[in-house]
């Protein structure tokens, strides 16, 4: 079995659904021996999977969930979000907790109504500004070639990670996905 992690406080189920899909993608894997920019790998230190997570690893969309974040603050008259706050309250918490902690009394449909707000002025600024990172279409087409299973593991929603898919052309990628919609904690 692979080792996992609890990482960002995620919840057994997910990490259960994480190694499941690892486990069963492996399992087609008689032998890994293959090459990576001239590194052989041996069985014994084989990679015996990957894990992409979508912010920072396949793609940086750090600054424009920043932006974003900064112009629904001000639409829904919020404080505006400086820099330091934005790392230490939102930046890698779902919208629904971080709306949540502003409006406390909202109900379950206003709160995504906000997150709609939201997800509107991020979806319309990504399309021009995100493209995969250097290297992650390498990396998959080696991890194809050498038989290695991969998965997309995010924090982000069902909806949102698949719109992100489709911006950078990838959606049809990953066959094995965990979202924070698959968690009962994300």
């Amino acid at each position: 079995p692979l080792p996992l992690r609890n990482v960002h406080g995620c919840c057994s189920n997910c990490q259960l659904q994480v190694h499941q899909a690892m486990r069963s993608a492996a399992a087609s894997i008689s032998r890994i021996g293959t090459q990576l920019r001239g590194v052989h790998s041996k069985p014994s230190n084989a990679v015996k999977g990957l894990l992409f997570d979508l912010d920072g690893t396949i793609v940086n969309t750090e600054h424009l969930h920043f932006l974003t974040w900064q112009m629904t603050f001000e639409r829904l008259n919020l404080p505006k979000l400086s820099e330091d706050h934005y790392k230490t309250h939102v930046c890698g918490h779902s919208s629904t907790n971080i709306l949540r902690e502003h409006f406390p009394n909202d109900s379950v449909a206003a709160i995504r109504s906000k997150i709609a707000i939201k997800e509107s002025l991020f979806f319309a600024r990504a399309e021009n500004l995100l493209q995969p990172l250097k290297g992650f279409r390498e990396l998959v087409q080696w991890a194809d070639k050498a038989k290695v299973p991969y998965c997309l593991v995010t924090s982000a929603t069902r909806e949102g990670a698949e719109r992100i898919c489709r911006v950078l052309n990838i959606h049809e990628v990953f066959s094995r996905k965990v979202l924070s919609d698959d968690c009962e904690k994300a």
